[in-house]
Parts: structure tokens; C-alpha cells; sequence
């Protein structure tokens, strides 16, 4: 059996601009808008989540070993 098939990649982004808007909406889905790539981009860049307003933006995204993310996490 081939292992190397098992392996995954957790990264963690303190921005969401490090990860594809298609590869995030693809995980998120669409039936909360409040968790779509656009949404949380927007309240970084606009300054509404923030460290100095007590959010800490950090996302995590999983890799499959082809480096395809296949899972995401909002944390903020």
C-alpha cells in the first residue's frame, strides 16, 4: 500500500488573501455568505477584523500530497 496517498498539509494563513478564493468557496459552500472568501477578505481589508479590534484572523487549509486544498477553518 502506498502511503504516501495519506499525507496532508495544514497550514496556517493570517490572512485569507493567501488562499484561493475558488479553493476556499469550494470548502465553505454556499449557504452561509458570512463564511465566503469575499465576505472575510473584505472584513480584513477593511480593518473590522483585526488584531487592534480583537479578532485574530488565522485559517487553516488542508492539502491533499497534490497539493489540492481540501479542507478549510475559519478562525477569526
Amino acid at each position: 500500500m502506498d502511503k504516501s496517498s495519506d499525507q496532508v498539509a495544514l497550514t496556517v494563513h493570517p490572512t485569507i488573501a493567501e488562499i484561493p478564493a475558488a479553493d476556499w468557496d469550494a470548502c465553505a459552500g454556499d449557504v452561509n455568505p458570512t463564511l465566503s472568501h469575499t465576505f472575510l477578505q473584505a472584513m480584513e481589508e477593511s480593518g473590522s477584523a483585526i488584531g487592534r479590534t480583537g479578532w485574530a484572523p488565522q485559517h487553516l487549509s488542508l492539502a491533499d500530497d497534490t497539493g489540492r486544498i481540501v479542507g478549510i477553518v475559519r478562525s477569526i
